[in-house]
């Protein structure tokens, strides 16, 4: 028998259409969340309906190809159908958008409707074109198995393309156009084919001579190849679920992350492909060669996942080496997620080639058998991808999943296997019971994997981890605490751990929050907004996290408050912080959905005096789009008249242009708007209406019991040192962010841009940034207290008092800023701005001159208070480190004006506030004796009613 050769034109068609297809596929997988919502039930419905589709699609190419068999020419057709589709693609979406929450307050709302007009809306969006898809391979040709491996490496390089040159760069609509010319490309080039060409028919492997068998034989062979390929499927939709899952806790779920998985996935297809078909000629049984490849992929995948918890400390090693470009960064996804996933895809690759030798033989039908392959593996992904995700990682968690899935191929094996086959009765099933029983005591016998290991959050912020390994040691960096929970859904794995001081939520390894670091921003980023509002009844929280925003926002009287959070994992581990959040969970007022937060928004009917959303890293995908502008715009829509708006976000590590366009993103929705800040949390405040920070209501809110304890334990009991936190107003806001592009559903720059930010220093540039406008842009919109420009007002220091061998003439400080009339339209007669740090002076009895100035700012190392040490005064002649209250501190002492100046600086973790002392004495006195003097008595903390 002779073996024609497969024109490179086809190859260089077949390897666009894949190109294409899979550029399709990722737009379509990318729209499909920010429409129907993030919840793990609206993913997998999505996915599935689109593996459904190219199932659908593949029978159809099936039947096209069986009933063509010398000459099938229908892919010039399919590949510009697809190409028209993905123009008309968008639109429909864009239509969906509207038609979706329409649909679902029209109909009540409620979960099961919401779930079943998403199905539907969403079947309508993904299967047409998925089917598309899915008939272009048993279309294209009866030499199934060599394209099959091109089509997939067009694929990998497609997947790759788009996420790191096309989509952050160009946006969403330009990366679907270069899909569409694709597309098109390709069914130019096959049109110049005139079709597809046949091949001889085995396509590219040799196949088995057998006698011709009857009608029976040929079905039963054909129904038990159906059923081998159908399990090899399943088997990878269910290790590819657990590897990316798995993988999460090593190199995360960025963009980036999920590329390389998915182009890893089907690069190593593509190369077992290409292996295989170069040495078909040399295999003997093709059914005993595909028996070992299913054992083989089943080991291969017990190997390699039992070396998952190790890697961590592979990629902190691999970072120290290559992680100061994003090119090294890229190779180090590449060379961790290989570890894992190469080499059972190399091997599974093997399946295509050795099936279409068992199909294509003379009895059965070469065409009709190469393309009933294809829809038979779809099939088993379709299948797979609901079980591991709702039945598996749940019940069994990510280790035992990815026993299964080996499990499934070794059964795939059996089935296939010369002894199985052979033998008669219930002999038959001895081998295949013995396999998977010795397969499952090797299996387990290797041990779980070390979640403490797993769960150490290396990827998050590298360079932090190397810096804490470097001071600690590696094994105390890790086994520091103590993980009290752990919880694997359908969704994400939540780890509660308790540390020495604080208990800290974790999810997939990130740290999300803490009740040491986060527990000040979490608590401002509920009370600064209802503090703000006239009179708040209706609260919408997006976003549960370990719960204390919801139990500050739960404390004020006569509200209603609804939280949604999209992780019942999450919303399960909320019980282990009671002790932080007040038991917000079990207040009558509050009330828990598992929901995705923009979906909720945008289908719901009620209507809420105060918004607040905490979103995790602006870089996940899951969390990126409520940083669009089109989630604040829903927001917008919901608020009622006077309503505020509140985004809270942690920006350590986002480079200053991508923090920029976040703030720019929500001032281009918001038309007046509040910049507060929080060490690395930025709250931000939006409204239709003019935000004024009215003093008289923050302390009458502050007098209630739940309210002034709330913010007590947070040693912020008082408005002005709450106002240390306040950095701008909206007119200050839009000269900080500025112009420049923003961030939208089909432009979501900020997941490509901030993953490509090493240094981990953007923070810093930014906060710096916000600093040195200070001078130029420092008013906010204060009443209660200002009656005309110079007033001086009474100044109480909340829980604190400055105890010092100097007396002083007063215990009270004032604040003394020149006040300035308000310029923004609708502003009250009388209303005035002032400069937004809390600061104080006493004057001594014999003309000392003390000055107190809170601001927020990041925890900040030694340098970095040096640096505030030089801003504070010029002329400082001396220079030290020392410790106030247990706080590393500056110094600096000189004779400045004529007079001996001391200047005392650190940052009190309580309240996240940097505290700055100026102390100016007389001629006679030493600037050291000041000096002492300050550090000795800095703000001793003492009883709230000494303050009054």
């Amino acid at each position: 028998m002779t073996r024609s050769r497969t024109p490179v034109s086809l190859i260089v068609s077949t390897f666009l259409s894949g190109a294409a297809a899979l550029i399709f596929l990722l737009l379509w997988t990318r729209s499909i969340p920010a429409l129907f919502g993030v919840t793990a039930g609206a993913r997998v419905t999505a996915l599935t309906l689109l593996l459904a589709g190219l199932f659908f699609g593949a029978l159809r190419g099936a039947s096209i190809a069986s009933r063509r068999e010398e000459r099938p020419g229908g892919l010039p057709l399919l590949l510009a159908a697809l190409a028209v589709y993905g123009l008309v693609e968008p639109l429909l979406f864009r239509a969906a958008t509207t038609i979706f929450p329409l649909t679902v307050r029209s109909l009540g709302g409620g979960g099961v409707v919401e779930g079943v007009v998403r199905a539907l809306l969403c079947a309508i969006l993904v299967i047409p074109p998925a089917a598309l898809i899915g008939a272009i391979l048993p279309v294209a040709t009866s030499r199934f198995a060599t394209l099959f491996g091109v089509y997939a490496a067009g694929g990998a390089a497609g997947v790759l393309t788009a996420i790191v040159f096309l989509i952050g760069p160009l946006g969403a609509a330009a990366t679907n156009l270069v899909a569409v010319v694709l597309a098109a490309a390709a069914a130019l080039l096959a049109r110049l084919l005139g079709g597809s060409p046949g091949g001889d028919e085995a396509g590219d492997v040799v196949p088995e001579e057998t006698p011709a068998r009857d009608d029976a034989a040929r079905k039963d062979a054909g129904g038990a190849a159906a059923v081998t390929l159908f399990l090899s499927g399943l088997a990878v939709m269910i290790c590819f679920i657990a590897w990316a899952r798995a993988l999460s806790f090593v190199i995360g779920d960025s963009v980036y992350a999920a590329a390389v998985r998915l182009s890893l996935v089907l690069a190593a297809a593509a190369l077992g492909v290409a292996a295989t078909s170069l040495v078909g000629r040399k295999i003997g049984s093709a059914r005993s060669a595909l028996s070992v490849v299913f054992y083989l992929f089943a080991a291969a995948t017990l190997v390699t996942g039992a070396l998952v918890d190790r890697l961590p400390a592979l990629f902190i090693s691999l970072f120290i080496r290559w992680g100061d470009r994003f090119g090294g960064y890229l190779a180090i996804l590449f060379v961790i997620a290989s570890i894992v996933i190469f080499f059972p895809m190399l091997l599974w690759g093997a399946v295509p080639p050795l099936a279409c030798r068992l199909r294509a033989r003379r009895s059965y039908g070469a065409v009709r058998g190469l393309a009933s392959i294809w829809p038979a593996i779809v099939a088993g992904g379709a299948v797979g991808l609901p079980v591991a995700t709702f039945a598996l990682i749940p019940v069994m968690g990510t280790r035992r999943t990815l026993i299964a899935g080996a499990l499934v191929a070794l059964a795939a094996g059996t089935i296939e296997s010369d002894l199985f086959r052979k033998a008669k009765g219930k002999g038959r099933f001895v081998l295949p019971v013995a396999a998977v029983v010795i397969f499952i005591v090797f299996a387990f016998r290797t041990g779980p994997w070390d979640r403490y290991r797993l769960n150490a959050g290396f990827y998050d912020h590298p360079r932090y981890s190397i810096g804490n390994i470097s001071r600690k040691g590696f094994s105390e960096s890790i086994y520091s605490h103590d993980i009290r929970e752990l919880r694997e859904g359908p969704s994400v794995a939540v780890v509660v751990g308790q540390g020495i001081a604080d208990l800290a939520l974790q999810v997939n390894g990130r740290m999300e929050s803490s009740t040491e670091f986060d527990f000040v921003a979490n608590t401002l980023a509920g009370e600064i907004p209802m503090l703000l509002h006239d009179d708040p009844r209706k609260i919408l929280l997006i976003g549960l996290g370990n719960g204390v925003t919801l139990g500050s926002v739960a404390a004020y009287p006569e509200v209603e408050v609804t939280c949604v959070e999209k992780s019942t994992e999450v919303i399960g581990a909320i019980g282990e912080f009671h002790e932080w959040n007040q038991g917000a969970d079990r207040k009558p007022n509050t009330r828990i959905v598992h929901a995705d937060g923009r979906n909720f928004l945008r289908s719901d009917a009620g209507s809420y005096d105060v918004i607040i959303a905490e979103p995790s890293k602006p870089y996940l995908p899951d969390a990126a789009i409520l940083y669009h502008r089109e989630t604040y715009e829903a927001m917008l829509d919901r608020l009622e008249d006077g309503g505020i708006a509140c985004l809270s976000f942690d920006y350590y590590g986002i480079a200053e242009e991508s923090f920029r366009s976040i703030i720019r993103t929500f001032l281009d929705v918001f038309q007046y708007a509040q910049l507060w800040n929080v060490d690395n949390r930025m709250i931000l405040l939006g409204s239709a209406s003019p935000l004024q920070i009215d003093v008289s209501t923050m302390q009458r809110r502050l007098n209630l019991p739940a309210i002034g304890s709330d913010l007590a334990r947070v040693k912020l009991d008082s408005p002005y040192l709450l106002l240390g936190h306040f950095v701008f107003g909206e007119k200050e806001a839009r000269q900080f962010a500025g112009d420049g592009p923003i961030v939208t559903d089909g432009h979501s720059r900020i997941e490509f841009e901030i993953p490509r930010d090493l240094e981990e220093t953007g923070h810093e540039k930014a906060f710096d940034a916000m600093i040195a406008l200070q001078p130029k842009y420092n008013a906010y919109p204060l009443k209660g207290h200002l009656l005309q420009d110079g007033d001086r007002i009474w100044f109480i220091l909340a829980r604190y008092r400055f105890s010092s061998p100097i007396r002083w003439a007063g215990v009270f400080a004032t604040m003394e800023r020149n006040a300035i009339p308000s310029e923004r339209a609708g502003a009250e007669a009388g209303s005035y701005l002032l400069a937004y740090r809390t600061e104080a002076a006493l004057t001594g009895e014999k003309g000392e001159e003390f000055g107190i100035t809170a601001f927020s700012r990041a925890v900040f190392p030694p340098d970095k208070l040096d640096r505030t040490i030089d801003m504070a005064a010029e002329g400082l002649s001396e220079k030290g480190r020392t410790r106030v209250n247990g706080h590393v501190a500056s110094w600096g002492t000189g004779m400045v004006g004529g007079r001996p100046l001391a200047v005392v600086t650190w940052f009190c973790r309580e309240n996240h506030l940097q505290y700055l002392l100026r102390l100016a004495g007389r001629e006679e006195d030493s600037p050291a004796d000041l000096k002492d003097a300050l550090v000795s008595g800095s703000m001793c903390d003492h009883k709230p009613e000494e303050a009054y």
